[in-house]
């Protein structure tokens, strides 16, 4: 963009920002590359306590096969109130920052699986050798696969 359509573009929509420094906007700028974006495009800055912890949550929600909603719905704030009783408000903010929306839970639950399937596909071709045993009926109620490896 040339510098003066830039600036006439801070001017009219950032009005707040056209007194600001150069340093100030790079400091902005090294902190957004420093920000993860979610799958709403949206920037989420977590740290992988943070991530770690929405994963195990995801895991365990399509384990026990409850709906996705339960971690925003439930989970996450019966954790925030437990925590603010036991450890304080403080500490209870943290577990603010752990994402259990419907979308998050469904893309970790979606990435996990394909990492299960990466790793299997991958232990099969690293294997020497492996059958598969397919039954020839027709009857889908009676199909049945056999996957062995020796």
């Amino acid at each position: 963009m040339k510098p003066s359509k830039l600036k006439q573009q801070l001017l009219s929509r950032h009005g707040e920002l056209a007194g600001k420094t150069v340093e100030f906007f790079e400091r902005k700028s090294e902190h957004l590359k420093n920000v993860r974006l979610d799958s709403s495009g949206m920037g989420a800055q977590q740290n992988n306590a943070v991530l770690e912890a929405s994963y195990r949550i995801a895991l365990r929600i399509a384990k026990e096969k409850k709906p996705h909603t339960i971690g925003e719905e439930l989970i996450k704030p019966r954790l925030i109130e437990s925590t603010t009783l036991v450890l304080g408000k403080q500490q209870s903010n943290k577990l603010k920052e752990i994402s259990l929306s419907n979308d998050t839970i469904k893309s970790h639950i979606l990435e996990m699986s394909e990492d299960i399937l990466l790793q299997v596909v991958e232990y099969l071709r690293s294997s020497p050798i492996f059958s598969l045993q397919l039954d020839g009926s027709t009857d889908v109620s009676y199909a049945r696969i056999s996957l062995e490896t020796a």
